[in-house]
């Protein structure tokens, strides 16, 4: 087309000499001829299709003008006006309909027979082209040769040159990275409006800068033409000046394209994870592994019905992590990606030195912003699983050194420190900013999760606490691990009481889970507390229930919380229910100083009743909590009936025999025959023995007769302990030994009641002095709750319990 407006151009300057040189000759004859002859002249040549030849017939006379005259110059330029426009409208459809155009250009030269454009357009053309509508593939190649000529031929000169423009600005960009910036703390949200704004800002920059560039550059040549007049001169200067304000503007806007488009980024939520084996090449599964712990601990939904398992952040769901590839060829060409377009700003590294001690390096746009070595001794993480020794056999090195916790999960939570001080959504580490701390709070919570590894949670959770005393899950899992399962009053208000102190601190959305939790162990230890005392549960911990079952409504309605909400749901309701019915169906006169409580607890009734209304449908927790709810309204056989479906859970089936809330139950003869199981009679299963059950057995000391009548300097040779502590084995083995008569058969459970009041020889039990009356009833109950044997009743002085501790105590 720019070709075609060339030639158009020339022909109309050939013409135009055409016409003067013609004109001069005119003059001379036009000047000679009469009037009306020459009125006549001019209508002839412009009804046979010349009407420029008849005005420059009638301009050429130098007589002063008739009437007849001016009426066929008027009539001359009526008659090329119009061929004119007929010819612009044949230009416009050579493209896209070519024979529309051939038609439209004899038309416009049937009425001038010397109209350039017309003439350009046949000669475009060539041949009259066939009439007949293109169909098919045919038209399909008309329609895009037309809107490649129409459309993007004119836009190629102006879009190419404004992506040029964004690329360097891109580029730009991406320079920045390297430099050490403190970039903002960001969200979802405000990383869209950066990279949004940037574009914008982006393509208006480019926009100016081509468009400014363009139209000074043609306004400047317009303006310096030999024929340009001071007019066109002036307004030439102008357009320039205006076209070099736009160029200032876009320069302005390609500063801010290129500093907003630098902040989106940098501050991309991407990661890619690289772990090192001790040979030095890329570990695909350990890899695999730390993105799992990362996905744990940033990603999946809060889990843990009391207790935290992992952190309550879900900021990483739909976050791309990627792994490096494996092959080194494909590792640099992805680090020279990286390094030339800045794709993914954050890369974790992890060099694994050995099994005990690794190191870490996180780094975000090619800049290191935490390092670390995780070492197994610093962190004091060598305590094995009681599951590896509970078949008594006696682990290999290697099965130890499995056993031990995992370090890769430390990596995982510098990264997940790290994330959190540099966006928002995060808040679910409560503002912990020691990443062993958050390593060792999931150690604490996901690694010794058994009940016989209490002791080995409450040392990992205790050190999580001292390093960051702001980790308020950690503190909520070191307090439940420690009097959660308490069955002593005094220690039971001591933890409610820390839990309704933990609860005024949980404020923000945030913190629901955590309270959530916080608010369900409340509602329940309210009830254990008030089963111990024999009292009515408190106006706190029913006030709990009820902000617990508004809260899980809500949970319930987003999706980060919602899974917690329907798993909560059943025990939080059974919990409730049971405090409830357990006070009677109300709460104390005194206490009820609001009206409005009565309608609140009366609504938070009727929904745990209906999140209860399916009892086939319920989990462990749920059935166990549905039968505390059924022990407070006496329905014994139901309560029994879901008691049995409970002990499907390991954790539940011990606790039943030892909860308070179930202490009268656990009386009857019902619940003996359908959950107490036969007596245990193996020695070695005593907690101060069981630690040493593998060595014991490897040296054939399974009786407490063999092990009662060894030194103690012996056994501790033969144990390679200290000799204090065979010394303490051996008493607790003639503490069995004593146990004899027709308690014979019982007599690890009536020594396990013992050690769980402090009785470990029988010198202690002679010497036993501290609640000595109540010594005999604790052992019945233990006695009554954890076998099936029908003993005499503790009130009786001769039964076998009470002659035996007549004789010993």
């Amino acid at each position: 087309m720019a070709r075609t407006r060339i030639r158009r151009t020339v022909m109309v300057m050939v013409v135009a000499a055409t016409g003067a040189l013609g004109g001069a000759s005119a003059a001379v004859g036009a000047a000679e001829v009469p009037p009306d002859d020459l009125c006549a002249a001019a209508q002839a040549l412009t009804e046979a299709g010349r009407p420029q030849r008849a005005l420059a017939l009638v301009d050429a006379r130098d007589t002063a003008a008739e009437d007849c005259l001016d009426v066929q110059a008027e009539a001359a330029q009526t008659a090329i006006a119009d061929a004119e426009i007929t010819a612009q409208k044949a230009l416009a459809d050579v493209a896209k309909a070519p024979a529309a155009a051939w038609d439209a250009a004899g038309d416009a030269l049937q009425a001038d027979a010397d109209n350039v454009t017309a003439t350009e357009v046949r000669e475009e053309i060539g041949a009259e082209p066939d009439a007949t509508e293109p169909t098919g593939p045919p038209a399909l190649k008309e329609a895009w040769d037309a809107f490649f000529a129409d459309v993007l031929s004119p836009l190629q000169d102006v879009v190419l040159p404004m992506l040029t423009v964004l690329a360097v600005l891109l580029v730009l960009a991406r320079m920045l990275l390297v430099l050490p910036v403190r970039w903002p703390r960001t969200s979802d949200a405000f990383r869209s409006v950066l990279w949004a704004g940037g574009v914008a800002a982006g393509v208006l920059a480019a926009w100016l800068l081509v468009a400014g560039v363009a139209e000074a550059a043609s306004a400047g040549a317009d303006g310096a033409g030999a024929d340009a007049g001071a007019a066109e001169a002036g307004v030439a200067a102008g357009a320039g000046v205006a076209w070099a304000g736009a160029a200032w503007l876009g320069g302005t806007a390609a500063v801010v394209a290129v500093v907003l488009l630098a902040m989106g980024m940098a501050t991309r939520l991407r990661m890619t994870v690289e772990v090192y084996g001790s040979g030095g090449d890329v570990d695909q599964a350990a890899t695999g592994h730390v993105i799992a712990l990362l996905a744990q601990l940033g990603a999946e939904s809060p889990r843990g019905l009391e207790v935290p398992r992992g952190a309550d952040v879900t900021a990483l769901d739909g976050a791309p992590i990627s792994a490096a590839p494996e092959a080194k060829v494909l590792a640099a060409v992805a680090r020279l990606w990286q390094l030339v377009f800045g794709v993914t700003p954050w890369l974790v590294r992890v060099d694994v030195e050995s099994a005990d001690r690794h190191s870490v390096v996180v780094s975000r746009n090619g800049h290191t912003v935490a390092a670390g070595v995780v070492d197994r001794e610093v962190l004091a993480l060598r305590t094995t699983r009681a599951r590896l020794v509970a078949d008594g056999a006696k682990p290999t090195p290697e099965q130890s050194a499995a056993d031990l916790p995992d370090l890769h999960v430390f990596a995982a939570a510098m990264t997940i420190v790290e994330l959190a001080k540099a966006y928002r959504g995060f808040e679910g580490l409560f503002g912990v900013r020691d990443w062993r701390s958050v390593g060792l709070q999931y150690v604490g919570v996901e690694h010794y999760a058994a009940p016989d590894d209490g002791d080995a949670a409450r040392a990992v959770l205790a050190r999580a606490v001292q390093l960051a005393p702001e980790n308020l899950p950690a503190l909520v899992a070191l307090r439940h691990a420690e009097g959660r399962r308490a069955q002593n009053g005094d220690v039971l208000e001591a933890y409610l009481a820390f839990l309704l102190d933990i609860r005024s601190r949980l404020d923000g959305e945030h913190a629901e889970a955590l309270r959530a939790r916080v608010l369900l162990t409340t509602l329940v230890t309210g009830g254990n507390l008030a089963a111990v005392k024999d009292t009515q549960v408190s106006h706190d911990a029913i006030l709990a229930g009820v902000e617990l079952v508004d809260l899980l409504r809500t949970l319930k309605a987003s999706r980060a919380t919602a899974p917690l909400a329907l798993s909560m749901r059943q025990t939080a309701a059974g919990a409730f229910l049971s405090a409830l019915d357990h006070n009677a169906g109300r709460l104390r006169a005194e206490r009820l100083a609001v009206a409005d409580r009565d309608a609140r607890v009366t609504t938070a009734r009727a929904t745990a009743e209906l999140w209860l209304g399916k009892p086939n449908t319920l989990g462990p927790h749920g059935h166990y909590n549905y039968a505390c709810w059924k022990v407070a309204t006496s329905a014994h056989q139901q309560a029994i009936a879901h008691l049995r479906l409970a002990a499907t859970s390991p954790g539940l089936a011990e606790w039943m025999h030892k909860d308070p809330w179930l202490a009268e139950l656990r009386q009857t003869q019902a619940f003996r025959e359908a959950l107490n199981a036969e007596p245990v009679t193996d020695v070695l299963t005593l907690g101060p023995l069981a630690a040493h059950a593998p060595a014991l057995k490897a040296l054939g000391l399974t009786s407490a007769e063999r092990l009662a009548v060894l030194p103690p300097s012996r056994l501790a040779a033969a144990l390679k302990v200290e000799p204090m502590t065979a010394a303490h084995l051996t008493g607790v083995a003639r503490l069995v030994e004593s146990v004899d008569g027709a308690l014979a058969p019982l007599r690890v459970v009536v020594v396990a009641a013992l050690l769980e009041h402090g009785v470990d020889s029988p010198e202690a039990l002679a010497g036993w002095r501290h609640g000595r009356k109540e010594l005999p009833t604790a052992v019945h109950g233990a006695l009554m709750t954890r076998t099936n044997v029908e003993l005499a009743g503790e009130g009786d002085p001769g039964s076998p319990l009470n002659l035996w501790f007549a004789r010993h105590a």
